[in-house]
C-alpha cells in the first residue's frame, strides 16, 4: 500500500525531466539515463554534498517508476501495450482474464492446430494419390519379362532361321526378328546388341546364339540365360558350320 501511495504521489514528468529523457523512453533507457544522472549526483563521483537531497528524490521517483512498470506492465506516461489497451477497452470483469490470456500467450506461443477429421481425410486421399501414381509409374517401367512362360520355336524355311511363336526372343532367331521383338539395340555391335545391362549375341551368321537378361532391364526372353531345352532346339536347328 505504502509503495502505492507512493507511486500515486510521483510526478513522473519531473523524473524524465531530470533524466533528461521523454515519457515515451523505454525501461532500458530509463536505466541508463538513471544511472549516468546518479553517477553525476554521488558524493563519491561528481556531485556535491548539496546534491544528497536531489539524488535522494531521484532514488525514490525511480523505484516508484519500476513499482509502476512491473503494476501496470509499461512505464507511467507511456502508451499501453496492445494486450493491455484491448483489455481496458472491455468490461471491468473481463480485463484480467484478457490479461492474463495475453501473458501466457507470449509466454507459451500457440502451436500448430489440431488435425480435425477433415484434415485426416485430405491427408489420406494425398497418401492414395502418391500410391496410385507410384503403382502407376512402377507398372509402365515394369521390365517386361516373360520367363517362365512357354515358349513355341519353329523354324523359318525361308530363311533357316528360328521363330519363336509368343514373340519371344529364342536362340536361332534372326537380327530382324529381335528388333522387332525387344527393339533397335542402345549400343553394340555386329556380334552383340547391349540393351542397358542386358545384351544378345549373334553367331552363326547372324542368329541369336545367347543372350543375359537383366533385372535392371530384362529382355523379352524365358529365362536370364538360355536353358537346356533352349539349347537342345538350337542344336536339333544349327545352321551348318556354327
Amino acid at each position: 500500500m505504502a509503495e502505492a501511495r507512493m507511486a500515486d504521489d510521483t510526478d513522473f514528468s519531473a523524473l524524465y525531466h531530470a533524466l533528461g529523457i521523454s515519457a515515451a523512453c523505454t525501461p532500458e533507457q530509463l536505466r541508463k539515463a538513471y544511472r549516468r544522472r546518479v553517477a553525476r549526483l554521488h558524493p563519491d563521483q561528481h556531485g556535491e554534498k548539496g546534491d544528497v537531497a536531489r539524488l535522494q528524490e531521484l532514488n525514490r521517483m525511480y523505484d516508484a517508476a519500476m513499482e509502476f512498470l512491473r503494476t501496470h506492465g509499461r512505464l507511467p506516461g507511456s502508451s499501453p501495450p496492445a494486450p493491455f489497451a484491448a483489455a481496458i477497452a472491455r468490461r471491468p470483469e473481463e480485463r484480467a482474464t484478457a490479461a492474463v490470456a495475453s501473458v501466457a500467450s507470449e509466454r507459451d506461443p500457440p502451436g500448430p492446430p489440431e488435425a480435425g477429421p477433415e484434415r485426416h481425410s485430405r491427408y489420406f486421399i494425398v497418401l492414395a494419390v502418391l500410391a496410385i501414381t507410384v503403382l502407376a509409374l512402377h507398372a509402365l517401367e515394369a521390365p517386361r519379362s516373360v520367363e517362365g512362360h512357354r515358349v513355341e520355336a519353329v523354324t523359318d524355311h525361308a530363311t533357316g532361321n528360328i521363330v519363336s511363336t509368343s514373340s519371344t526372343i529364342v536362340l536361332g532367331m534372326g537380327k530382324a526378328q529381335v528388333k522387332a521383338i525387344q527393339g533397335a539395340p542402345l549400343g553394340g555391335h555386329d556380334i552383340r546388341w547391349d540393351y542397358g545391362p542386358s545384351w544378345v549375341d549373334f553367331k552363326c551368321g547372324d542368329v541369336v546364339t545367347d543372350w543375359y537378361s537383366s533385372p535392371l532391364r530384362p529382355l523379352r526372353v524365358a529365362s536370364p540365360h538360355p536353358t537346356t531345352q533352349d539349347w537342345d532346339r538350337f542344336d536339333a536347328a544349327r545352321p551348318p558350320g556354327c
